[in-house]
């Protein structure tokens, strides 16, 4: 394996998420080695006075290395530069150390293996070091578990799956095992089977922008409905039925009729049916599909670097000149206005003209 791959391996992409609409607080997942990691960032904006939330085994982690967190707030601009830099330690400090197993440890081992069925087992690295367990929903989906054993059977494998939120097993007397581990996941599953429903309905009749590759455990989409315009939904797993947050990204001009559309009708949702039919109901509109001619797709691309992605930002302002409604990054717009002659600041708020089409364009600092 070169280098280029044992990186890629080892540092996958950063799942997090604005949890607010003035992107205040943040939720998601880092990776590392193989491992992910539940964290919470609340912040003020710029991103100053930042707290760090996470879950005890990440804390576990840390707790040796708390300057090094507060040195990586003091540098980071963003959530998600901050979260690189998390990820960059927690690879350094969670490195797994080679070690030669025992015949002891390893009959051991297989013998739980054994237990759980091989069936159900997906792959087991060369040490050991990592198990993957594969089960299937009532829908036949497939959802993987993956386990980390050390110093087992004396303590619990580190555990992550695909599930919306984190899996923590019972470990102890008659659960010390990992038949015990694996049954418990199947046990959960049933939980997030109408989420999991409604997530495939909005996958295969709507064009999701966000993310590009969901996975079982994502919660947010933000969907395509025409005129470069967007609907961010925050589904609850265990509660799909109830009402999505909702965050509207686009042109104000297109996207000022669609929220009168959304105060108006929001109190006709209808929990019985889906989360994509109450939409259409509520906002009076249809979503499309995914153009399969490239000449009628949207551009999503920031119009003044070109990119989809900076820092894992997505491009989130957009002109209001309705025949317009150019994308653009905010911290892209930002120092697009900031270095035009005759550009305006009041308070929070610069105002100057389009990249694209000149007309008046504000953006908030």
């Amino acid at each position: 394996m070169n280098f280029s791959e044992s990186k890629k391996n080892k540092f996958s992409d950063i799942l997090l998420f604005p949890s607010n609409c003035n992107e205040t607080h943040y939720h998601g997942f880092i990776e590392a080695n193989g491992v992910e990691y539940y964290i919470e960032l609340m912040f003020t904006k710029p991103f100053q006075n930042a707290r760090v939330k996470c879950e005890y085994k990440l804390q576990q982690r840390l707790k040796d290395y708390s300057d090094d967190i507060k040195n990586s707030l003091k540098k980071s601009k963003t959530p998600q530069e901050f979260a690189k830099l998390l990820q960059n330690l927690l690879c350094r400090v969670t490195e797994p150390l080679k070690e030669v197993l025992s015949v002891e440890y390893t009959t051991t081992l297989v013998k739980h293996i054994e237990d759980v069925g091989w069936s159900a087992i997906k792959d087991v690295n060369n040490d050991f070091t990592r198990i993957t367990l594969s089960a299937r929903d009532v829908a036949g989906r497939e959802h993987e578990l993956v386990l980390h054993p050390s110093d087992f059977p004396k303590q619990c494998p580190e555990v992550t799956s695909d599930l919306p939120y984190p899996f923590r097993p019972q470990w102890g007397g008659i659960f010390s095992s990992l038949k015990s581990i694996y049954q418990q996941f199947i046990e959960v599953l049933p939980i997030y089977q109408r989420f999991w429903d409604e997530v495939e309905e909005l996958q295969q009749k709507c064009w999701i922008l966000e993310p590009d590759k969901p996975s079982y455990r994502v919660k947010d989409y933000r969907i395509y409905f025409g005129a470069s315009s967007s609907i961010l939904i925050t589904i609850d797993p265990v509660h799909p039925e109830n009402i999505p947050e909702c965050r509207f990204m686009g042109a104000e001009a297109s996207l000022m009729p669609i929220r009168q559309k959304f105060m108006k009708n929001i109190q006709d949702w209808n929990g019985t049916l889906s989360i994509l039919q109450n939409l259409k109901n509520i906002l009076q509109i249809d979503f499309p599909r995914k153009s399969k001619n490239q000449a009628f797709d949207v551009t999503l691309q920031c119009g003044i670097c070109y990119e989809y992605k900076l820092v894992n930002n997505i491009p989130d302002q957009a002109c209001n000149e309705p025949r317009c409604g150019q994308l653009f990054h905010k911290v892209c717009l930002v120092e697009w206005i900031q270095s035009v002659p005759g550009a305006k600041q009041s308070f929070q708020t610069l105002f100057g003209e389009c990249p694209y089409c000149n007309n008046s364009i504000t953006v908030k600092l």
